[in-house]
């Protein structure tokens, strides 16, 4: 099962299971500068020392505390999910984390937008058969996004380095504590 068709079951489960949380909205959950987390999956356009460009699926986990009702403080860590094949070469996301400060802007009761900027780092791994090679690098992350109840939408440049470009868009959940 692909890593869409995964994404789009886990929110229409979600969406089934959610008891009365789109009660409260979006600017209210973040007045009390609670701690929320996550889970995302999306599509990264990765590539790796001058190799063509690959989409790589991906899922993270987020853990975040708003700091006011409008900036919040994040961390984010995962993984990739299955690899891809260009020119013989076996291309794969082996991690992603980094810390981020995001600024909502709050568009209703229930939904913000929100900008972000951060450090990430992302390590890829290319193999051929016999060899591998795995290149790890630090780099200015920035992105935009939006929530609305509790599901989230963005896209994110978490790496561009001489080496290594990481740029993604994902969906996903967040549930914030009380």
């Amino acid at each position: 099962m692909s890593g869409i068709k995964i994404m789009g079951l886990l929110l229409a489960g979600l969406i089934i299971l959610d008891c009365g949380y789109l009660n409260k909205t979006e600017a209210a959950r973040s007045k009390d500068y609670d701690t929320y987390i996550g889970i995302q999956f999306g599509s990264a356009d990765t590539s790796l020392d001058g190799l063509p460009d690959v989409d790589l699926d991906y899922g993270l986990l987020q853990l975040g505390v708003w700091a006011s009702e409008e900036v919040s403080l994040e961390l984010r860590a995962g993984t990739g999910i299955g690899d891809d094949t260009i020119r013989g070469v076996d291309l794969e996301l082996e991690s992603l984390y980094g810390m981020y400060g995001l600024y909502h802007y709050h568009i209703s009761e229930l939904a913000s937008l929100y900008g972000a900027v951060g450090i990430s780092r992302a390590s890829l791994k290319a193999s051929v058969p016999g060899s591998s090679d795995q290149d790890n690098d630090w780099g200015l992350s920035y992105g935009v996004g939006a929530k609305f109840s509790i599901f989230i939408i963005d896209y994110m440049r978490y790496l561009d380095t001489s080496e290594i470009t990481v740029d993604a868009v994902s969906v996903g959940v967040h549930y914030t504590f009380e």
